[in-house]
């Protein structure tokens, strides 16, 4: 199962109120979308990261399947298709 979660960067907190939770759903795999990252600062974005995830973060490539038990983390500006 893949969940997908888009949150804008001024709700920063609750997201990562939501992804502590994260490591609860097992055989999930959790797929980040930010939008307005700018407005949270790469620095304290990957803070949150460190602090609220227990689930290995894996980079978004094409052609890469999507596993259980990981983060993906969609690239700035960008766009995924997911298999």
């Amino acid at each position: 199962m893949v969940v997908g979660v888009g949150a804008s960067g001024a709700a920063i907190d609750s997201l990562e109120r939501f992804l502590a939770h994260a490591p609860e759903m097992p055989g999930v795999a959790v797929v980040v979308a930010l939008h307005q990252r700018e407005v949270v600062g790469e620095a304290r974005w990957r803070t949150v990261l460190a602090r609220a995830v227990a689930l290995p973060q894996a980079p978004v490539e094409d052609g890469v399947a999507v596993e259980a038990g990981r983060l993906y983390l969609l690239p700035e500006d960008g766009t995924a298709s997911l298999a």
